[in-house]
């Protein structure tokens, strides 16, 4: 794994299990045939209705919990393909944070939190995966291994919006970047054109020059 470079600003799990609503900005754009992606991502409270996520983690003075996002098949009534519920999964000191968070995400639910309903794109089929993370102003930039052939359907419209949801939420609760772009392997343009996402302005047109490395 290798060393997360910038400040990363952590999110305790005393202000998320309290109850506090996680603000999040708008997921990127979409071509202008399709709009399921361009409805903002929502954060239920997890407390109604009483589905508890399992491993609940309390974070000291000097750590603070990774929280990772998961559909949830129980909370998620109404189906949305966005809609996606923060899990703590477990502390990390403020530099290792992001990728902590993004490590587990991409491990997948464990199966306490599958009986509890979470669901996700991601599995033991996707675990280490994380390449690196690098933070420049507002931005994250994830660089992963390419999963897309261990992935079915998540490029799909309703699919991409469940599997940016989780990363970006996921990426955002642990840095505090307002934007992440991705890359598979180095490319930008590799990991937008599995999600059938043009390089435009909203992803820096596909740049894969902060993707490279130190």
């Amino acid at each position: 794994m290798r060393v997360l470079r910038g400040v990363v600003f952590a999110v305790t799990a005393a202000s998320l299990l309290a109850g506090c609503t996680l603000s999040v900005s708008e997921p990127r754009a979409t071509p202008s045939t399709s709009t399921d992606r361009t409805s903002p991502t929502q954060m239920a409270s997890p407390a109604t209705p009483s589905v508890t996520a399992p491993g609940t983690v309390t974070p000291d003075a000097t750590t603070a919990a990774a929280f990772i996002f998961l559909g949830n098949s129980i909370l998620n009534r109404d189906a949305d393909c966005s809609l996606t519920f923060p899990v703590p999964r477990r502390t990390a000191d403020a530099v290792a944070l992001t990728e902590a968070a993004v490590e587990e995400l991409l491990a997948g639910p464990t199966p306490a939190e599958q009986a509890n309903g979470y669901t996700s794109w991601f599995s033991k089929a996707t675990a280490d995966g994380l390449i690196s993370i690098r933070l420049a102003g507002d931005t994250a930039y994830v660089n992963l291994a390419n999963h897309a052939g261990r992935i079915n359907n998540a490029s799909t419209s309703c699919g991409s919006a469940g599997y940016l949801s989780q990363l970006d939420n996921t990426v955002r609760t642990a840095s505090g970047a307002t934007r992440v772009l991705y890359a598979f392997d180095g490319d930008p343009e590799a990991f937008w054109y599995w999600l059938q996402i043009a390089c435009t302005a909203e992803n820096d047109n596909c740049d894969p020059a902060p993707f490279a490395g130190p």
